[in-house]
């Protein structure tokens, strides 16, 4: 599923999961910067709805 097809809420949990993933020191630096990544690309598509409602 696209972050298109997503609702706000589904979204927001997603980045909350991302979020908890990053606090932990064992996943690697490459999976790190993964993360970031989609996180930053969620936060994109929740600000776009919000500012769209």
């Amino acid at each position: 599923m696209t972050t298109e097809n997503k609702s706000f809420e589904e979204m927001m949990k997603e980045l909350e999961n991302i979020v908890n993933q990053l606090d932990h020191d064992t996943i690697s630096l490459e999976k790190s910067l993964e993360l970031y990544q989609q996180g930053i690309a969620l936060s994109k598509s929740c600000e776009k709805t919000l500012s769209d409602a």
